[in-house]
């Protein structure tokens, strides 16, 4: 059927780098063909001297010589004064491990003869033997045990011995000579056994038990370790070896389960050291985690802590100049910061260098004369940190610098300010205190996976970016180093919507119209009672008015939002009767409410299917005004006792009005919330899973909703084989409301159209416009392809265009890009229609989208650069791709692509409220994701 939309709008179609089906390491370790010249030579070393000290067996037997007879021979004592290695080679081999080939080795022998022949006594002497051209090849099988740890054995060893020449000595030594070539050949035999038996004890005692000393785990402290065993066998390819290990920090005292998992890391293709480190940010993101959920990023500034020549005093005095209160409440008293990352710091690594933006909660205290403290206020603190790496002693090292800091005010016991004042006072303590501190942890490192006894030198530090699912590298050759902060423990969302303050603001003015109506549909129960010797009774009691002129909503970090309501004013009136003695009477009465505060507390939550819900947690309603005015015959009586009926009709009101919100809530904003979707249908094959992977989350300047944002078959729903990574807002709050949209969500729809089979595509002369002069037949291409028109005159071809893997997009600051490889298959339609295939191209070139929004759905084009060609397959003879430039370059302008953009232009939904409308709309590219801003209008029923 085609490509639905292109695996979805703005452009996801991309060039799919594929994961591998095994687990992906956090940390590898390349041993280049230089590495391993080198520790060949080390093991090259003691295998001399390990032959040197060979045992030979004595031998004996019987040789017939001619023209003497037999002659009874025995060979003891043998012993090996030398044996070189001179030529050696060592080599990987794919899928097998390590081939190491010894040439032109050669060794020295000597020992002990006796003789016994004819009637002669026995004699004896002694002998030389010289052994060259010594020939061994030895295979190394690399593997890895239960535990992660390395593993080599020897599936193969051969030796070959050219040339050898015995001469004895002795008073007989003749008798010898005469038949050396049978000694030379048992000798020969014996060493070419022994030797391989001896390479593979070495390789058993020396080289396993070496290699086992690589840390399967390396403790940094007493709290924390790094996961460093194998997730795989080593693997030998053409020039390395690499080592792909787990690569995850943990808790000693207790190891959670990483929430995701590492993505695949390439290496570059440098080859100058002995060894590389890679060292990937799911490696640092896991000790973020660890040491965040271990208490770990908790840091405390006091006085004593700021270095003497800094001149700065850490008390009230110092902040009264900017917190007028603060003086009045706790004057000249000392005071202390306690900092803390609400969420584990996550870190980017890109060509430049390891940056981040951590998010520190510093709450100040005043610390009382008898020591208690006393909470000040709360701050949020961010910016621009990067850091600066190094390798020595073998751990990895580094310091921080931090820009300018933005600050930002989260709670206040001491009533509001401003912020900005205090820009340099925060900066002061971070420069002197925090920053030296956390740069004298970082300069202790922690350890890289290396083997006894190795130490590192000429060391390479470089950073690497990818742009493969978002994944981030660095590889550092000796020794990679990066700042341990990562990702939150919470699922990722492969989808946030922001509803900004401007957005809640709007949000509260729909519902406050809506609870203004509500309220005055009120209905007060009658009420009645006595005061004094008056009884008294009320009824028909009516709302006609109810104005609440002045709200305001405000979202409060980990409870919801509240929605605050002053100088409301309402109307009330009904019915009046009195019983005074023996007089009767009736009449009406007004009441004027005036000063009406409300507080609500409104909780966000999710259901088990990922619906959000909402709901009153807290209502309080103070009315401070209430006049009420009695008519009729008797209403002089009611005035006279007015106060005690004002009381009872305010405590009646107050009451009914938290009542009426709770009921407002759950009937109106409650039923309004859960029409966000769920899941949402863009055709007949696919879907997008937009349920919540976490409650909603209040900020200080935004409500934020995290969902899932995953494309799935409608048919079958496969498990994604990626994760989504980290999705870093950006600060603006200039719309009512913003979408993100990371590469995660646009991945997935590439995956699950592939799976679909909806990436391919047909092109046949009916689809090419009339008004272009162009014929799809092999007259038009066999005056490139010459057999074209011999084997198949003048007959209608079509093509069939696919994706041999699901295309992958990146998204950066210039937009959308991706590179998609297709595989376009020519065939001839032969008279009885059926096809003959003729040849298979494959395509690849630049692609890049224009995105937009329209009637609440994403929207684009795409703009295919220059095509480039290859011949993959060929049924009518091989021939010269780049005469076909032009006429691949119309097909895909010309046919494809207006295919292809028809579709985009359809778009998908996004995660929208019943009667939302969008406008205002803001397309703007950050690193890894797709951020739109729109403002939004809420059309009524009816």
């Amino acid at each position: 059927m085609g490509m639905q939309r292109v695996a979805v709008a703005c452009g996801a179609l991309a060039l799919c780098l594929a994961l591998t089906t095994a687990t992906n390491p956090g940390f590898v370790v390349r041993i280049t063909q230089a590495g391993l010249d080198y520790a060949q030579e080390q093991g090259i070393a003691i295998l001399e001297k390990e032959l040197a000290q060979l045992k030979l067996p004595d031998i004996s037997g019987d040789s017939r010589v001619l023209r003497v007879g037999k002659v009874h021979y025995e060979l003891s004592r043998l012993r090996l004064r030398d044996f070189q290695l001179p030529y050696s080679r060592i080599t990987p081999i794919s899928n097998v491990g390590l081939q190491v080939s010894i040439s032109n080795a050669f060794a020295e022998l000597d020992g002990d003869w006796r003789v016994k022949f004819l009637f002669v006594s026995r004699d004896h002497g002694s002998f030389d033997l010289k052994v060259e051209n010594i020939y061994i090849k030895i295979l190394l099988r690399l593997g890895s045990d239960t535990t992660g740890k390395p593993t080599i054995s020897t599936p193969d060893c051969s030796a070959r011995i050219s040339k050898v020449r015995v001469l004895f000595s002795g008073k007989l030594a003749w008798l010898y000579n005469l038949f050396h070539r049978v000694i030379e050949s048992r000798l020969r035999k014996i060493l070419e056994d022994k030797v391989c038996d001896n390479v593979v004890k070495s390789v058993h005692h020396e080289l396993q038990t070496y290699i086992r000393t690589l840390p399967v785990t390396a403790k940094i402290d007493g709290k924390f370790g790094i996961d460093y065993s194998l997730v795989a066998p080593p693997r030998a390819t053409a020039q390395s070896l690499d080592a792909d290990l787990k690569g995850e920090f943990y808790s000693l005292a207790h190891r959670s389960p990483v929430p995701f998992s590492p993505l695949p890391l390439a290496f570059p293709s440098d080859h100058e050291r002995m060894v590389y480190f890679g060292a990937s940010s799911y490696f640092f993101n896991t000790a973020s985690i660890a040491y965040h959920e271990a208490g770990a990023l908790v840091f405390e500034i006091t006085e004593a802590m700021i270095p003497k020549d800094v001149e700065f005093k850490l008390d009230t005095s110092v902040f009264s100049a900017f917190i007028p209160q603060l003086e009045e409440k706790y004057p000249n008293m000392p005071m202390k910061f306690r900092l803390s990352t609400p969420t584990a710091p996550f870190l980017t690594i890109g060509e430049g260098g390891i940056s981040f933006q951590p998010i520190v909660d510093a709450q100040a205290y005043a610390i009382l004369p008898n020591s208690s403290l006393a909470p000040l206020f709360l701050l949020s603190l961010t910016g621009n940190v990067s850091a600066v790496i190094n390798v020595r002693s073998g751990r990895i090292v580094g310091s921080l610098d931090v820009g300018r800091i933005r600050l930002s005010l989260k709670d206040s016991a001491v009533g509001t300010f401003q912020v900005r004042m205090m820009q340099s006072l925060i900066n002061i303590l971070t420069s002197s205190t925090l920053l030296p501190r956390l740069n004298g942890r970082l300069d202790e490192g922690f350890p890289l996976p290396l083997l006894d006894r190795i130490q590192l030198s000429n060391i390479l530090v470089r950073f690497h970016q990818e742009a493969r699912m978002g994944m981030q590298r660095v590889a550092v050759a000796c020794g990679a180093l990066a700042l341990c902060l990562a990702l939150t423990t919470a699922t990722n969302p492969g989808f946030v919507v922001r509803i900004t303050q401007a957005g809640l603001d709007y949000a509260q003015q729909q519902w406050i119209a809506i609870l203004e109506k509500e309220l005055t549909q009120l209905k007060l129960p009658d009420f009645s009672g006595k005061s004094g010797k008056v009884h008294y009774s009320f009824s028909r009691l009516r709302i006609p008015t109810f104005r609440l002129p002045h709200s305001r909503i405000t979202p409060i970090s980990n409870v919801g939002l509240q929605v605050s309501i002053s100088n409301a004013f309402a109307e009330l009136n009904g019915d009046w009767r009195v019983k005074f003695l023996f007089i009767k009477g009736h009449g009406s009465f007004s009441l004027k409410v005036e000063n009406v505060n409300m507080k609500i507390i409104l909780r966000l939550g999710s259901d088990t299917t990922g619906r959000p819900t909402i709901s009153t947690s807290d209502c309080s309603a103070h009315i401070s005004k209430v006049g009420v005015h009695f008519s009729g015959k008797l209403g002089w009586l009611y005035n006279l006792f007015h106060r005690v009926i004002e009381r009872k009709l305010q405590k009646n009101l107050e009451s009914k009005v938290c009542d009426n919100v709770a009921k407002s809530v759950q009937n109106e904003l409650q039923k309004q919330v859960r029409t966000l979707p769920v899941t949402a249908k863009i055709d007949d094959k696919t879907g997008i899973d937009y349920s919540l992977v976490a409650p909603p989350r209040a900020t200080s300047q935004s409500l934020d909703l995290d969902l899932k944002g995953e494309f799935y078959s409608l048919a079958h729903r496969s498990p994604v084989p990626f994760s989504p990574l980290p999705l870093a807002f950006p600060s603006d709050h200039e719309r009512m409301v913003y979408f993100g949209a990371s590469s995660y969500f646009f991945n997935t729809a590439s995956i699950a159209y592939h799976e679909a089979g909806a990436l391919v595509f047909e092109i046949t002369e009916a689809m090419i416009s009339k008004d272009v002069e162009f014929s799809l037949n092999t007259s038009v291409f066999s005056a490139f392809i010459p057999q074209l028109e011999e084997k198949y005159p003048n007959m209608p071809m079509k093509f069939r265009l696919s994706a041999p893997t699901a295309p992958f997009l990146t998204i950066g600051e210039g937009g959308i890009s991706f590179q998609p490889i297709v595989d376009a298959q020519a065939y001839a339609i032969l008279p009885n229609s059926s096809l003959a295939p003729l040849f298979l191209l494959s395509l690849t070139g630049n692609v890049s989208a224009v995105i937009n929004v329209r009637s609440g759905r994403i929207v684009g084009s795409l703009d295919v650069g220059r095509i480039r060609l290859s011949l993959k397959d060929s049924a009518v003879g091989t021939f010269q791709v780049q005469f076909l430039q032009s006429i691949m370059n119309f097909l895909t302008s010309r046919v494809l692509l207006p295919h292809l953009n028809g579709r985009l232009d359809e778009g998908f939904p996004l995660p929208l409220l019943d009667r939302i409308q969008l406008s205002n709309i803001l397309v703007r590219f950050h690193q890894n994701f797709l951020l739109l801003g729109a403002d939004v209008r809420f059309q009524p029923q009816g």
